[in-house]
């Protein structure tokens, strides 16, 4: 019996061992450009996180963001075996001059973080009095495998997070 024993403690704590190395897997960056950044992405939202990881997802998230245009614009092409999208818009703001950016996307383990900035316009700038929702969607290397991608501000505090399956 106390063979059994030492043999259920040694497999118990390879398990925990194995689990804490994943969840604490150091960061590298993950290769991804801008796609597309603009100033209304008709979501409505105060915040929209979403990522596309196949054809139909993305025409919809597409024809979401430029629902206000007509002719509605064709997406561009995305080979899905070899990329993902994702989309950050910041929701209604009061003038021009805001901006979303994805600073870096790092991979830890089986999920990514993504750094997102939102730029104001400088105090007391003239800018134009119109409503706008910026927003930013990023092309991303699709990793192996995939089970979350988290979008966090530049502190590293957590906006959102989406579970997502890649096998």
């Amino acid at each position: 019996m106390p063979a059994n024993l030492n043999l259920v403690r040694t497999l118990t704590t390879l398990v925990l061992t194995m689990t804490l190395i994943s969840g604490c897997a150091a960061a590298s960056p993950q290769p991804f450009s801008v796609l597309e950044q603009g100033s209304a992405a008709m979501t409505t939202e105060d915040f929209t996180f979403a990522a596309a990881l196949e054809q139909r997802k993305w025409e919809q998230l597409y024809a979401q963001i430029h629902a206000h245009r007509l002719p509605a614009p064709q997406p561009p092409m995305i080979d899905w075996e070899k990329n993902l999208v994702v989309l950050v818009a910041s929701g209604w703001k009061p003038s021009a001059g805001y901006r979303v950016n994805i600073n870096r996307i790092e991979r830890r383990g089986t999920r990514l973080q993504a750094f997102v900035e939102v730029d104001e316009p400088p105090a007391g700038s003239l800018q134009l009095t119109v409503m706008t929702q910026p927003y930013v969607l990023a092309l991303i290397e699709r990793p192996e495998r995939l089970q979350a991608i988290e979008f966090v501000d530049s502190s590293g505090k957590a906006l959102r997070r989406l579970e997502v399956s890649l096998p």
